[in-house]
């Protein structure tokens, strides 16, 4: 026994060898069987007879499936999968590529498979050229640049029939084959597509994110096999990096040009403003106004919510624009940001989340660029002229408006996780300080130069001099021409409102030191107090034609002051009741008791009264007592 175990051994050793080369020819011959190709094209057959030498196997159908699994057990897959891999590459894939990069414009390649005899559940891959789907601009944009290559998505679709047709009759569904396919065929495929194709064309390379997305479904790559993805991003990246400089590159030229040009903006004209998104809500609904109803842009059904639809109804000045007027540059500046919004909307739609946060982030960084370059190109305009002062806040203001409102006007076009990108709310204040600090600056240095101007304005003694009262005279005339100047310099840019708060500001400068060097006298002779009544009054005159001047319609047939300068000028209404009552006696004081005591303490009265009266039946002090008794 044991002398004939090694034969016995070799025996089984010769006969296992010689079936398993004639179960591999079998199988292989099944194989040959179900997988051809032909000249650019692949054939297939969902089943086949078995050998027909084995009586037992006579009419069996063998599928792939049980091919491949049979292989596997004998150990002989994969190199098999690798010489399929091979013949696909040689026969179709390369044949096909090459078809592709031959095409002329406005072709592509459809896929088209041709069922043959029912009985014979035989089929056939292959392609055909058609009209491509793009306009012909839009091809021509495509092959424009290296080499005009043609754009990837005349093949993509043809390979993707290809590989699916592959996953049944190449690997019958069988993961791990398929799988084994994908990595000895997907480089090869992915590098020509990245070297002979244009991967971004029309479509800014989305057709062949969604190629590689679908194989990866399907199991024909690896999660980790992004070569076609990274390098749409990476030229995505290279064109966004490109466009950037050229936004901000272009915007630098805006910023820096000194531009005469305003341009008249209002809440009514503006895009996405308050207005037209009330319009496109529809009129306000009175019966939800008891409701609670928290607003959000991701909750609301339109931009606007009920809450803040009620307060829009409420207070008409609440986010809405003024009239007012803004530098070119802000107006170009502000459709650029618009622009680069629709940019972000359209980028978010189409699923490029990365794109549309780029998008944002060169929003920010116009912003940032006007925050730095504005102040710096115009720093001395910004300190000496109110006009430059004037369109520098209406530009912060009118930007941080826009920036204000984007949440409401882009913000429900994007998706809910996206919508933060629409936020800007950050920027605002710097904006908004920026140009307020700027403007607080000029108008302090217009103050000090109206005070400087006033100076040779001088109530002491000697005013009755006639060098004196004509220098005080032209002192008072330059200072008001210079409240003057800086009122129609303002009046170019802000709005109404803010143009009669400032100019009265400044004419609140002249009637305080006006007022200020009255009040600082001891004493004062008749012709005295005479000239500086004169000159009071002069001073009010001159006054009220700044505001027509700056077209503030502020002012009364009659001459004398209305309501609204006596509540927009401080110290406007002191000075007027000083002007009435300087040199008056006490009867007039009586008269005029009710806007005396408005207008005045009891120290500035008492001052008035000392200046005017010399034989006053009355003390000052004790005149007081009775004007507030009478009162």
């Amino acid at each position: 026994g044991a002398a004939g175990a090694p034969a016995t051994v070799r025996a089984a050793k010769m006969q296992y060898y010689q079936r398993r080369a004639v179960l591999t020819t079998r199988l292989e011959g099944a194989l040959s069987q179900l997988v051809a190709f032909g000249e650019c094209c692949a054939m297939a057959k969902r089943s086949t007879a078995g050998a027909e030498e084995d009586s037992e196997q006579v009419g069996a159908m063998v599928t792939l499936r049980q091919i491949w699994d049979a292989l596997h057990v004998l150990g002989l897959r994969d190199r098999r999968v690798e010489q399929l891999a091979d013949e696909i590459q040689r026969a179709v894939l390369r044949p096909l590529l090459d078809a592709a990069r031959r095409l002329g414009p406005n072709r592509r390649l459809v896929p088209r498979v041709v069922e043959h005899a029912a009985g014979d559940q035989a089929l056939t891959w292959t392609w055909d050229e058609a009209p491509s789907a793009s306009a012909p601009s839009e091809r021509k944009a495509a092959t424009d640049g290296k080499g005009c290559r043609p754009p990837a998505e005349v093949a993509v679709a043809a390979l993707e029939s290809l590989f699916c047709f592959g996953q049944e009759h190449w690997a019958g569904g069988v993961t791990e084959v398929f799988a084994m396919l994908g990595r000895r065929l997907w480089p090869v495929l992915s590098r020509s597509l990245v070297q002979h194709f244009n991967t971004c064309g029309v479509d800014d390379g989305e057709a062949v994110e969604r190629f590689e997305l679908a194989m990866f479904a399907k199991g024909f790559i690896g999660g980790k096999e992004k070569t076609l993805s990274r390098h749409v991003h990476e030229h995505r990246h290279a064109l966004g990096e490109q466009r950037r400089a050229a936004v901000l590159a272009e915007a630098r030229k805006w910023i820096l040009e000194e531009d005469s040009v305003l341009v008249a903006v209002s809440d009514a004209e503006e895009p996405g403003s308050v207005t037209q998104l009330l319009q496109e809500t529809g009129d306000f609904d009175a019966s939800r106004s008891n409701k609670e109803e928290d607003w959000s842009p991701e909750t609301s059904k339109s931009a606007l919510g009920e809450q803040l639809r009620r307060a829009l109804k409420d207070d008409e000045a609440l986010l809405r624009l003024p009239k007012m007027r803004v530098s070119t540059a802000a107006s170009r500046l502000a459709g650029r940001l618009r622009s680069l919004m629709e940019e972000t909307v359209e980028a978010a739609e189409h699923g490029r989340e990365e794109a549309a946060r780029d998008l944002t982030k060169v929003v920010r960084e116009l912003t940032t660029l006007f925050l730095v370059l504005r102040p710096y190109a115009q720093k001395v305009q910004l300190r000496n002229s109110p006009r430059c002062g004037a369109v520098f806040l209406a530009d912060c203001l009118y930007l941080a408006h826009i920036l204000v409102l984007m949440p409401y006007t882009y913000g429900k076009r994007l998706p809910g996780e996206l919508r933060r990108l629409a936020l800007f709310i950050d920027l605002v204040p710097q904006l908004r300080r920026l140009g307020e600090n700027s403007f607080m600056a000029m108008l302090r240095h217009q103050q000090d130069q109206v005070v400087t101007a006033l100076s040779p304005c001088d109530f002491s003694v000697g005013i009755a001099n006639d060098s004196r009262f004509v220098a005080a005279e032209a002192a008072l005339g330059a200072a008001v021409q210079r409240v003057k100047l800086g009122a129609q310099g303002l009046a170019t840019a802000l709005p109404k409102q803010l143009l009669k708060e400032v100019t009265g500001l400044l004419l609140g400068v002249l009637c305080q030191d006006l007022l200020g060097k009255l009040f600082a006298l001891q004493r004062a002779e008749p012709e005295e107090v005479g000239c500086i009544s004169a000159l009071l009054h002069s001073a009010l005159n001159l006054g009220r034609q700044v505001f027509e001047v700056a077209g503030i319609e502020d002012s009364d047939v009659d001459g004398h002051a209305s309501r609204g300068m006596l509540l927009d000028v401080p110290r406007w209404a002191t000075m007027t009741i000083a002007a009435e009552l300087l040199g008056s006696d006490f009867s007039r004081y009586l008269e005029k008791r009710v806007a005396l005591l408005e207008a005045t303490t009891r120290e500035e009265a008492v001052k008035l009264m000392q200046l005017s009266w010399r034989n006053e039946a009355i003390e000052p002090d004790d005149a007081w007592e009775v004007l507030r008794g009478d009162a």
